[in-house]
């Protein structure tokens, strides 16, 4: 077993994927590490690390799968920092983990290891010499669970197979770092589904996020087809987020259980009902 090191804005429990901001990065760890090896990641000095209390902390520890897997197969919670600019996701690459585990209490990385890391170790993982494995391993902590995929499992319940949609959305806490543009609730029905279903969500450019679904879900070779169903465009995406998780406390009873955002076996009657109520209230409210 080895280890490797890697600088991170931040992490959670429970632990999503290895992730890197391009397909070559990814696959560059992926050529240096075997079955075993362990990824320390470590937060940077920089404000990009969000919470100053982990900034050149050794925050956690995971062991990478070999599976390819992009942002869009998990919910990640995302920070104002995990977003470039253009609106883009800065770590769309990853690896799947097969184990995690968070040091508690979190030790300084100078403390520890006493060697300057370069912008390699930013991007990319670097490999720990064989003392410096051992020192950090040394360091206290604890097994946290992982961050479940949502690739593939909505129709786990049904007992089909081979039929994926991944959900590109995130854990949101609070108000988004760009509730001030607008934005658009969505509700997609879920073509192919063995029961009535469909997925309830917000983006600031549904048209795009229909897309990313059908990519994943490839609808030409029998999976999921995602086919818009209804939209209400807002000035804010605070306020699309809102109608969303109104929407979705209607109808929690249907919610699917590896999915809090899809809604089966109701029809489409239901949810126009519903939606308009929601919209109704949620206008009265923003005047």
């Amino acid at each position: 077993m080895r280890i490797f090191l890697t600088k991170v804005f931040g992490f959670s429990e429970p632990c999503g994927p290895l992730q890197f901001n391009s397909k070559g990065l990814r696959d560059n760890a992926l050529e240096k590490l075997k079955d075993g090896d362990r990824v320390i990641l470590v937060g940077t000095q920089n404000r990009e690390t969000t919470n100053e209390a982990d900034r050149g902390r050794i925050l956690g520890m995971m062991e990478p799968s070999r599976e390819l897997v992009s942002y869009l197969d998990y919910s990640l919670e995302r920070i104002s920092s995990d977003t470039k600019a253009s609106g883009e996701y800065r770590w769309p690459f990853g690896l799947g983990s097969r184990n995690a585990w968070a040091f508690d209490p979190k030790p300084l990385l100078s403390e520890v290891i006493h060697r300057h890391f370069d912008i390699d170790s930013a991007v990319g993982i670097v490999a720990l010499s064989d003392q410096e494995a051992d020192a950090v391993l040394s360091q206290t902590h604890r097994p946290i669970a992982l961050l479940t995929t949502l690739l593939g499992r909505i129709e786990d319940a049904e007992r089909t197979h081979g039929r994926n949609a991944p959900l590109p959305t995130t854990t949101r806490r609070g108000v988004m770092h760009m509730r001030h543009e607008p934005a658009h609730t969505y509700a997609m029905k879920i073509l192919g589904s063995t029961t009535p279903s469909f997925k309830i969500g917000w983006a600031f450019n549904y048209g795009r996020r229909q897309r990313e679904f059908n990519l994943y879900a490839l609808p030409s070779l029998g999976g999921l087809k995602y086919e818009l169903h209804l939209s209400q465009k807002w000035d804010t995406a605070k306020n699309a987020y809102l109608m969303e998780q109104d929407i979705l406390k209607r109808f929690e009873s249907h919610r699917h259980r590896h999915n809090s955002e899809i809604i089966c076996q109701v029809s489409e009657p239901q949810i126009q009902s519903i939606w308009t109520e929601v919209f109704l209230e949620r206008r009265r409210r923003v005047r």
